[in-house]
C-alpha cells in the first residue's frame, strides 16, 4: 500500500473523495478485493492512462487496513428457504391469526342432510353456534357430500384450510363467513338440482367449492370504486382492474402455499392447474361489472337450447 501510495504521488494524480463499501485494486493484471468490517472511506486517483496503462486505481485512505495482518473473512450467505409444497411462497403474507388446530372440531354431516335442499337455512344453522364456525361446518359437509374427502383431498387438510379460511373473513355485516358458507351451499344446490353435477370432475367440483367459501376473504367491506378512488395500495396492486376479486383468489392461494394446508398436494399437476384455472375464473366471475355479460351469455345458449345438461 505504501508503495502504492508512492507511486501515485510521483505521477503527480488528483484525488476525488467518494465511499464504497468493498473496494476492488485493480493493479498490475490482478484484482484484490479488501474485505472490510464497515464502509471505507476511498479516494479515486484521475488515472494517467500513460503512465499506469488505462487502469483505474483506487487510493485507500484507511489506517487500520495497513495495519490488519489477515484479510477479515467475508461472511457466506445463508441458502435461501426452499419453498414448501406446491405454491411457493412470495413476500406477500397473510395477516390473519391462524386458529388452533390440534383438536379438529367435529362435523355432523347427518345433521346437515338438507345441506343440498334450497330450503337449507344456513343463517338459523350460524345461530346455532356450531362447532368451528359455519363455513367450517358447511364446507366440510358439501365436500364430503360430493365424495371428495379421503379420496381427492386429505380430510384433515380440509378442515384445517377451512379453519384458516373462516378466520380470515372479517366481521362484516354481508361479506362475512356466514355469507360465504350461504354461497357454497347454494351453488352446490344448483349444480346438483340442474344436473351440471353429471357434467363435472371431482376436480372442477372441488374448485367450485372451494371458489365459493373464498370467493369474499379478507373483504374490508368496501367497494371495488372506493378502493380505486382513494388509490388504495390492493387497487394499486391489481391496476384498478377486478380490485377484491383478485384479491380474493390470491388470498386463497396464499394459504395453500403451506404444504399443511395444500389440498392440491394429491392432485397431478395437470389437475392443480384446471383447478386454480376453474377457481381464479369463478371467483373473478363475482366482480358485478361482468355481471350482466356473463347473464346474457346465459339468457342467449337457453334461448339457442344448446345448453344440454343431460348430454354425455
Amino acid at each position: 500500500l505504501r508503495m502504492f501510495k508512492r507511486n501515485c504521488r510521483e505521477h503527480g494524480l488528483a484525488e476525488m473523495p467518494f465511499d464504497v463499501a468493498s473496494p476492488i485494486i485493480h493493479h498490475d493484471g490482478c484484482d484484490m478485493v479488501v474485505p472490510h468490517p464497515g464502509p471505507l472511506h476511498l479516494r479515486v486517483v484521475a488515472t494517467d492512462m500513460a503512465a499506469l496503462g488505462n487502469r483505474h486505481v483506487l487510493h485507500l485512505d484507511c489506517k487500520d487496513l495497513c495495519s490488519a495482518e489477515e484479510p477479515a473473512k467475508v461472511p457466506k450467505k445463508a441458502d435461501p428457504e426452499l419453498p414448501r409444497g406446491r405454491w411457493p411462497r412470495t413476500s406477500r403474507v397473510v395477516p390473519n391469526e391462524p386458529p388452533s388446530t390440534e383438536e379438529l372440531p367435529k362435523v355432523h354431516v347427518s345433521a346437515l342432510k338438507f345441506l343440498i335442499a334450497w330450503s337449507f337455512d344456513v343463517f338459523k344453522f350460524n345461530g346455532s353456534k356450531p362447532a368451528g364456525g359455519v363455513l367450517y361446518q358447511v364446507g366440510t359437509a358439501l365436500a364430503a357430500h360430493a365424495g371428495l374427502l379421503g379420496v381427492l383431498v386429505d380430510e384433515d387438510t380440509w378442515k384445517c384450510l377451512l379453519l384458516h379460511i373462516e378466520a380470515g373473513y372479517r366481521e362484516n355485516p354481508y361479506h362475512n363467513a356466514c355469507h360465504a358458507a350461504d354461497v357454497a351451499q347454494a351453488t352446490m344446490c344448483m349444480i346438483n338440482t340442474s344436473g351440471l353435477v353429471r357434467q363435472l370432475t371431482k376436480v372442477e367440483l372441488l374448485a367450485a367449492i372451494f371458489a365459493a367459501l373464498i370467493h369474499d376473504l379478507q373483504h374490508p367491506g368496501v367497494s371495488n370504486v372506493f378502493l380505486t378512488n382513494t388509490r388504495d395500495p390492493i387497487a394499486i396492486l391489481y391496476n384498478d382492474i377486478a380490485v377484491l376479486e383478485n384479491h380474493h383468489a390470491a388470498t386463497g392461494f396464499e394459504l395453500m402455499k403451506d404444504h399443511e394446508l395444500d389440498i392440491t398436494e394429491k392432485l397431478s399437476d395437470a389437475d392443480a392447474k384446471r383447478f386454480r384455472l376453474v377457481v381464479i375464473r369463478i371467483v373473478l366471475g363475482t366482480d358485478m361489472t361482468v355481471h350482466g355479460p356473463h347473464l346474457d351469455s346465459l339468457k342467449g345458449r337457453i334461448t339457442k337450447a344448446d345448453l344440454d345438461l343431460d348430454a354425455s
